[in-house]
């Protein structure tokens, strides 16, 4: 058997058991300081909160 027909049928093989998957929704809720925090629904979901920066002095 011939390399790139060796090669080929591995290719045809790895295609037939390869899952076919859509990636889940990734969500970033960002929030300031005096803003009510979203519900968070799925483990896809982060919330980030900015903090006010301090006055310089």
């Amino acid at each position: 058997m011939g390399i790139e027909r060796e090669l080929a049928n591995l290719c045809r093989r790895l295609n037939k058991i390869v899952p076919i998957v859509s990636p889940p929704e990734l969500r970033m809720h960002i929030i300031q300081a005096g803003m009510k925090a979203p519900n968070v629904t799925s483990h896809w979901e982060m919330i980030v909160y900015v903090e006010p920066r301090e006055a310089l002095s």
